[in-house]
């Protein structure tokens, strides 16, 4: 459906009357009727899902307040959904480009931050959201968390070439 969309609905922003309206019939693909926790969704739509999201946020003071309504809907619902860098990138455009920054605790929206901070939009991306006096911070804590992490795998692999070999 998406593509379709994009190809036949989507044109230059400016040609379209109600791009907020465009924009979240596509997001219905992200997370699609049905979708459960842990499901597959091709991460081809999520990408263009990103991208039509970040062209939202640069038309987001045309976007009418019935838009922005379901666009918060939109915005609680996938906020429990996000499991990797792409959907927490796709939550923080739809925060973003809805101006809904300021509707949701801001260490929640840093907690999702944490998982696109490697990404090369962080930077843009964090002033974006507001947060840029918190970059140092917000640095140190997802290094921390990612050294964590590396350190745990190491010692899962030494742990398995430490133990004794059974015989067959």
């Amino acid at each position: 459906m998406l593509k379709s969309t994009m190809k036949t609905k989507l044109k230059p922003k400016q040609a379209v009357g109600d791009p907020g309206k465009l924009v979240l019939e596509a997001l219905q693909e992200f997370h699609p009727p049905g979708f459960s926790k842990g499901e597959v969704v091709d991460s081809e739509i999520r990408r263009n899902c990103v991208v039509l999201l970040e062209e939202f946020g640069r038309v987001r003071d045309r976007v009418e307040p019935h838009v922005r309504e379901e666009a918060k809907r939109l915005a609680v619902e996938w906020k429990g959904r996000v499991e990797n860098s792409l959907e927490a990138l796709g939550f923080l455009q739809l925060l973003i480009g809805s101006d809904l920054v300021g509707e949701f605790d801001s260490d929640e929206i840093l907690k999702h931050f944490d998982n696109v901070f490697m990404r090369r939009e962080a930077p843009e991306l964090l002033r974006a959201l507001g947060f840029a006096h918190k970059a140092s911070v917000l640095l140190l804590r997802a290094h921390a968390k990612y050294a964590k992490k590396v350190a745990k795998k190491e010692i899962t692999h030494l742990k398995h070439r430490m133990m004794p070999q059974r015989a067959k």
